[in-house]
């Protein structure tokens, strides 16, 4: 049994032009110990994933259901006071996108490491204080960064100290939305290093959210591949990285520089499509090379091209 499993997953935004459906009839597990990398273009519905399966939700929402499984059981059966009790920080928690904006600037970065603590366990501040170091010095940091404001530390520092507070509450599952980006590529490199350190450590499993191809083969057991709302392939990352089958996979992984090879580096033609007025069928088939009448039609339903390896395209039927 997985450690996580999403079915028939929906989120859709209100607005003022129509719903933003960014997470539209999604599906996927994640077993323990293991990563699952989820990959695809900006605005594809990545992070509205994350803050789905976290139940983070902003006050637009327009449509939330589908079933999410976690150890076996359906969370989304919880009410938000149940959830918040005892699934949210305490078994699955996050690090969000920009460790900056994560951070409280007026709050010394210790106290704001300890405050799962204080809040979810009733735990004494200077307890939680001391916790909270260990936390700290756990991600590669003296204990002395606790007294320290965000404005104080780099961005690295702040992104560890960020990857602490997910940790502090000891969850088994976490989601990790873009946690390298705006690092320049050294810091980058520590933190995926210290990433994987924790999970082989703590035994942690891993949604890893990335636009970045390369940066996700570093640390994925699992890829799923998201466009325009929709996971339109999902695999082992052998399986998407050495044999994509969806033309879409196959153009960005072509679009990758590699250094060992000398190859010509494509293009994706044409633009993302709106996610409030999406293109019937297959979504990709205005980008598509491959396309056939069909792709303009039916919406292509993932289908088991080989063992565990998925792909929502007509081209395989």
């Amino acid at each position: 049994m997985p450690l996580l499993e999403v079915k028939d997953l929906y989120l859709y935004y209100r607005t003022t032009r129509g719903p933003v459906k960014a997470v539209d009839d999604v599906s996927f597990f994640v077993p323990e110990g293991e990563t699952l990398a989820l990959v695809g273009e900006s605005g594809c519905g990545k992070t509205s994933i994350g803050i789905a399966i976290l139940r983070v939700l902003p006050v637009n929402v327009h449509l939330y259901k589908g079933t999410i499984l976690f150890e076996g059981n359906d969370i989304m059966k919880l009410n938000d006071e149940e959830f918040r009790r005892t699934i949210r920080w305490r078994k699955i928690s996050m690090v969000f996108q920009g460790a900056m904006n994560a951070l409280n600037p007026v709050i010394p970065v210790g106290l704001q490491v300890a405050e799962p603590l204080i809040i979810h366990e009733g735990m004494d501040k200077d307890e939680a204080l001391k916790i909270a170091m260990e936390a700290l010095e756990s991600v590669g940091l003296p204990k002395i960064v606790a007294r320290r404001y965000p404005h104080e530390l780099s961005g690295g520092m702040k992104q560890r100290v960020v990857i602490a507070m997910a940790l502090i509450m000891k969850p088994r599952l976490i989601i990790l939305d873009e946690p390298t980006s705006a690092l320049d590529i050294i810091t980058q490199a520590n933190i995926m290093n210290l990433l994987k350190r924790l999970k082989r450590e703590h035994k942690l499993s891993y949604i890893f959210i990335t636009h970045d191809l390369a940066l996700a083969s570093e640390i994925a057991d699992r890829v799923a591949v998201m466009y325009a709302g929709e996971i339109v392939e999902l695999g082992t990352a052998e399986q998407v990285y050495l044999s994509p089958k969806h033309p879409y996979t196959q153009k960005l992984i072509a679009a990758v520089p590699t250094l060992r090879t000398e190859k010509k580096l494509e293009f994706i033609p044409g633009e993302v499509p709106s996610l409030i007025n999406p293109p019937p069928g297959c979504r990709f088939h205005p980008r598509c090379p491959y396309k056939k009448p069909v792709c303009s039609k039916v919406r292509p339903k993932l289908i088991e091209v080989e063992k565990d390896h998925l792909v929502a395209c007509h081209l395989y039927e």
